[in-house]
């Protein structure tokens, strides 16, 4: 099991893990090719991004957050928010100008749940790529591969938390993969990998 963020492993692996937030908020927005003039530009570059990243694997998997505006964790969000000038788009369209300010952009919970249902959306009708991918997300995780996409009510949770969501994801796929020997988990937080010790033994090579 191995961390790494949102970077092509070196090495092939069972299964690549996003946390999809936080690969948002630290996306290049300004540098991303072809530019990104509207949001359906910007889920073209996230999803070449994704793709690349997993390209070793035999399947990746996306978690998304669930943000609730009376929660203690958006409380603390919006104490640690570096900027005052917020973005708030509750629905969001295909041709919808991209913000400016992607920080300013992420500062909002109402427009990044409504960016997390536009990208799913997206995602059912766009991808065309032949790899397995799985999105954890409330209230109904998919299942995507080639142009077709489905509920896939095993990964279902009501968990709120991105983090939750990913060992949810590691278990599944320990309990679903006949050998796995190896996991890689795209984040910073290092609290999961701790979380995620007991599970570490089921893997047959060592975790980094």
């Amino acid at each position: 099991m191995s961390r790494n963020r949102c970077k092509r492993p070196d090495n092939s692996t069972n299964a690549y893990i996003i946390d999809f937030m936080e690969m948002v908020r630290k996306t290049p927005f300004k540098e991303l090719e072809p530019s990104v003039k509207i949001f359906s530009d910007f889920a073209v570059a996230l999803t070449k991004i994704i793709v690349n990243a997993g390209c070793n694997s035999d399947e990746i998997h996306i978690v998304f957050d669930t943000y609730k505006e009376d929660s203690m964790k958006n409380v603390e969000r919006q104490r640690r928010r570096k900027s005052n000038e917020i973005i708030v788009l509750d629905s969001i369209s295909l041709n919808h100008r991209g913000p400016i300010k992607l920080e300013n952009f992420c500062c909002s919970s109402i427009s990044k749940t409504g960016f997390q249902v536009f990208y799913v959306e997206w995602l059912k009708i766009n991808y065309e790529v032949n790899k397995p991918l799985y999105l954890g997300i409330s209230p109904k995780a998919w299942f995507m591969l080639a142009g077709r996409a489905s509920p896939f009510p095993r990964l279902d949770c009501t968990h709120k938390e991105a983090d939750d969501r990913m060992m949810f994801h590691v278990q599944y796929i320990l309990g679903n993969k006949s050998d796995p020997t190896s996991i890689t988990l795209s984040l910073d937080d290092t609290s999961v990998f701790v979380c995620l010790v007991p599970l570490c033994c089921q893997l047959g090579t060592s975790w980094s």
